[in-house]
């Protein structure tokens, strides 16, 4: 799934919010069992999937739980990190080989939200 289908999903932007949102998005390639977002760490990127799977677990004392999955076009995030800037108690891995698209939500995002927001 592209950015633009996947960011018409989400909400829909004008086409010049849109052009300057992917101007600062970038695509990476990661394989299988790649973790993306670990516990205990504050992640300052989200991820949009463009293919593949991916797994929302946490761990607790050698055990892991999975409450989520992620496919194609659904984002991958770590919410505490994103709205507190706090440690995140998920961790994110992929479970094929994964093509993400990665936005700095601590630098990207709040700019062209503060300089665009006349425009969404």
């Amino acid at each position: 799934m592209d950015i633009e289908q996947i960011l018409d999903r989400i909400y829909p932007l004008s086409e010049s919010s849109k052009q300057i949102l992917k101007n600062h998005i970038i695509e990476l390639n990661f394989p299988k069992n790649h973790v993306i977002i670990h516990q205990d760490k504050i992640e300052k990127n989200f991820y949009f999937i463009k293919k593949g799977i991916a797994r929302t677990y946490i761990q607790n004392d050698g055990d892991e739980t999975t409450f989520s999955f992620g496919k194609e076009g659904d984002t991958i995030i770590s919410f505490k990190s994103y709205i507190a800037y706090e440690k995140g108690y998920e961790s994110v891995e992929l479970l094929e080989d994964c093509t993400v698209y990665k936005l700095n939500t601590q630098v990207e995002l709040l700019t062209l939200l503060g300089h665009n927001s006349y425009t969404l």
